[in-house]
């Protein structure tokens, strides 16, 4: 249960970090 939810953390950091980036591409686009 513990590395499942270890799993869904490390699965939601990725996630966090990818949209940050999608994110700061598209100011500079803007830009």
């Amino acid at each position: 249960m513990i590395t499942i939810l270890k799993r869904i953390n490390q699965l939601a950091q990725k996630a966090k970090e990818v949209g940050l980036t999608e994110i700061e591409k598209t100011e500079q686009t803007d830009n």
